[in-house]
């Protein structure tokens, strides 16, 4: 039965798993390790038949257990980023640069520190800023142009 039907499932299991020739060797092998270990009789009239399912069905688990593998892979890289970022270099980086951007702002004129913290903080928009301060809209825009100005300048990216 291997002589007469391994080539032919080979190509079978070949074409089912995207051209992995090592994967189809090994859903080959076992499909007939399987039928051996199973010690039962078959009719002779139906061996490739059953020779076949057996092999579809360990293409899908193969094709399953890869997919899941890749999702394990992914799960496992994203968890080694995550990691990767919170790390005590990065977390005290992050805290002295946060202290840097508040030192920024405090440094800010008055009506440009207001004007910056009614918009980043407050979420207010420049119109509404332009009539809460009593200020036109360009003035509102001057403001926040020299506040982002300095506030960058103070990280070093500016």
């Amino acid at each position: 039965m291997y002589r007469t039907y391994q080539p032919e499932l080979l190509a079978y299991c070949r074409r089912r798993l995207n051209g992995d020739m090592q994967a189809a060797a090994d859903v080959a092998q076992e499909t007939f390790a399987r039928i051996i270990s199973s010690r039962r009789v078959y009719r002779s009239e139906a061996p490739r038949s059953l020779i076949y399912r057996i092999a579809s069905n360990l293409c899908i688990d193969h094709v399953r257990g890869q997919g899941s593998l890749r999702r394990g892979q992914e799960i496992l890289s994203r968890h080694a980023e995550a990691q990767d970022e919170h790390t005590p270099e990065r977390i005290v980086a992050a805290q002295q640069e946060l202290a840097r951007i508040e030192a920024a702002i405090v440094a800010l004129p008055p009506r440009c520190q207001q004007v910056y913290v009614l918009h980043r903080y407050e979420g207010m928009s420049y119109a509404a800023i332009s009539a809460h301060c009593g200020i036109s809209l360009s003035v509102v825009e001057k403001h926040m142009a020299k506040a982002i100005k300095r506030i960058m300048a103070s990280v070093g990216r500016g």
